[in-house]
Parts: structure tokens; sequence; C-alpha cells
């Protein structure tokens, strides 16, 4: 217990004593240089940045929202025939 007291007292202090120690042990965090840090280029879009894809059902209709006289689609009408509602 004793040995284990003056090995924790010791590390203690030897990280209070030097940053490179601290360094080391992974106590200190290094911070990078604010001279040596490159600058990013900005940001650019690419040349065909307007234009839309191509929609492939662009002429076709869609069944499911086509709606009869009452506004109902052909899934609705179906279900309110299962159901006997008027």
């Amino acid at each position: 217990m004793r040995s284990l007291c003056l090995l924790l007292t010791c590390a203690v202090v030897l990280t209070g004593c030097s940053r490179q120690t601290q360094e080391n042990w992974g106590l200190a965090k290094k911070a990078p240089n604010e001279f040596m840090v490159a600058a990013r280029q900005p940001l650019t879009l690419p040349p065909d940045y307007d234009l839309r894809p191509v929609n492939a059902n662009m002429g076709k209709t869609n069944s499911a929202t086509d709606r009869n006289s009452a506004g109902l689609t052909a899934g609705e009408q179906r279900l309110l025939e299962k159901v006997d509602a008027q």
C-alpha cells in the first residue's frame, strides 16, 4: 500500500514538472501552429449545376391518383364498396 502511494505521488509530481512529460503520457494536447495551417480553397459549383435531372415518368399518368367524379381514387372506392358505404 505504501509503495502504491509513493508511485502515485511520483507520477503526479512528474506530470506537473514538464510539458514534454505530459505530452508523452497523453495528458496534454498538442495544439496546431496557426501559422503552419494551410488554407482551404473556396468551394465551387460544378459547371452543370443548374441542369435538372431527367424524369422518366414525365409523360405518364399515375393511376393511383386518378380520381373519379366523386373525388375518390380507385382504391378508396373499392374500400367503400367492401364496407358497404354509400
